[in-house]
């Protein structure tokens, strides 16, 4: 894995994978740098939770990536059902490495103020209880799957070009200095 350093010159066509904040950073970079953000929790997730099938979503992310030309921020992991996709596309990955009780915390302070709030998510769903205390919720995933998530060097790295530039951001002061080097905050 080629690791650069926070400061390395951003690409034209990033891949923003991980946990613990995707979203909210590609939104960002997209909005200072005039990036068009293609969001694949909102590809991937019709009304009611209803996931996508594989070859239907493979190709909405092809569209979605041919219709943005040659600027553009993908933010998702989808490893499963897009394989090397978009990383053999991009020319940098910003890899969000968090902690896992760091990552946990956030996803679930996220879910509980999109309960309250009933902000839409993934297109149009929205949080229920029903969801929230679900085996389906994505706080349940990182209890459950905690193992797979020590193994995610191995599993990102597959997919990951050799020589495609990655910045990984490894812990809160490494966001924190992202963020104000690139963004300003």
């Amino acid at each position: 894995m080629n690791v650069v350093d926070f400061t390395h010159p951003l690409g034209q066509k990033i891949s923003v994978i991980g946990g613990g904040g995707k979203t909210t950073l590609a939104k960002a970079l997209s909005a200072k740098y005039a990036y068009k953000n293609i969001e694949l929790d909102y590809l991937h997730f019709l009304p009611d939770w209803v996931e996508r099938e594989p070859e239907d979503f493979k190709q909405i992310v092809s569209k979605a990536l041919k219709d943005s030309g040659e600027k553009w921020l993908v933010d998702g992991n989808y490893k499963a059902k897009l394989q090397d996709y978009v990383s053999s596309r991009a020319d940098m990955v910003i890899w969000l490495d968090l902690p896992w009780f760091l990552i946990f915390r956030r996803i679930l302070v996220r879910s509980c103020k999109r309960l309250i709030d009933r902000t839409k998510v993934c297109g149009d769903n929205i949080e229920t209880w029903r969801l929230f205390f679900s085996r389906n919720a994505l706080w349940w995933w990182y209890i459950t799957n905690r193992k797979e998530f020590f193994e995610r060097e191995a599993k990102f790295s597959e997919y990951i070009p050799p020589n495609t530039p990655v910045i990984r951001i490894k812990n809160a002061r490494q966001l924190n200095n992202f963020y104000e080097h690139w963004i300003g905050k």
